[in-house]
């Protein structure tokens, strides 16, 4: 879904502007935390596991990532996630 998205918007999200790293960083944050929330409620039906909740705790990483970028955007400390994985991918 995410990649359908960031597909439609790859003119806005490419650029080196701080609303395309927000939009950028958004996109990924919130596909990664949607992974993590279902693959919790995957382990939570599951009768025998207790303390599932485990599987949501890397979404407080992922939201601490998303904060230093932005923060440290003045700084020269901000990743765009798209241009990174636009250069894994086709460089």
């Amino acid at each position: 879904e995410t990649d359908a998205v960031q597909f439609f918007l790859l003119p806005l999200v490419l650029g080196q502007s701080l609303f395309a790293l927000i939009l950028s960083n958004t996109l990924y944050a919130a596909a990664i935390s949607w992974y993590f929330y279902i693959t919790h409620l995957g382990y939570r039906s599951l009768p025998f596991l207790t303390n599932t909740e485990v599987f949501l705790f890397p979404i407080a990483a992922v939201l601490a990532i998303f904060v230093l970028n932005l923060v440290g955007y003045p700084f020269g400390f901000g990743w765009n996630a798209s241009r990174i994985m636009a250069y894994v991918f086709f460089d």
